[in-house]
């Protein structure tokens, strides 16, 4: 069985090992935030709230296809002090690309519907309709730590070779 010659570490498999890494740490960050963030707002305070504008805006996705994106805003009352919110939830937004589903999600936030706000308590200003994480965030925190994983595995593969290559020499 002959040997396999080794193949020489180039500066592209190092650049390209290198950034993937880093989007993959970028996108454990990210998901990992969003995870902690809507967790605890499932322990936040509520408070009473209103519903005071919802509708849809139109857009377009990449593939020129229509999207729906629900707009939601609301008001409400901590220690006295009124304040306005839009976010639905801590972790994602209403967006689709189905119009019915869309008009689905606005009925359940029409404009005048009494709500229950959960808010920060330290920061009252940060509130959501919509407390806990969503499964596609742990899908996206495992798919990004599988990544980050393989290319952890790959670089110490192109550092040993690289090792290899510098003994070889001497």
């Amino acid at each position: 069985m002959d040997a396999q010659p080794i193949r020489k570490v180039k500066g592209a498999d190092l650049f390209w090992t290198v950034s993937f890494l880093v989007i993959g740490l970028v996108c454990v960050g990210l998901f990992g935030h969003r995870i902690v963030v809507g967790a605890s707002s499932s322990r936040w305070p509520t408070t009473d709230g209103v519903i005071t504008r919802s509708d849809i805006l139109r857009g377009y996705d990449s593939d020129g296809g229509d999207t729906y994106e629900v707009r939601v805003a609301y008001e409400y009352r901590v220690d006295d002090v009124v304040y306005a919110g839009e976010r639905v939830s801590a972790v994602r937004t209403i967006k689709t690309r189905s119009r019915e589903t869309a008009e689905d999600a606005l009925l359940t936030y029409d404009r005048g519907t009494e709500v229950t706000v959960s808010y920060h308590p330290r920061d009252p200003q940060q509130a959501v309709l919509e407390t806990g994480v969503r499964w596609t965030a742990w899908l996206g925190l495992v798919l990004a730590l599988i990544g980050t994983g393989g290319g952890t595995g790959y670089l110490a593969r192109l550092v040993k070779r690289s090792r290899f290559e510098k003994s070889a020499e001497h």
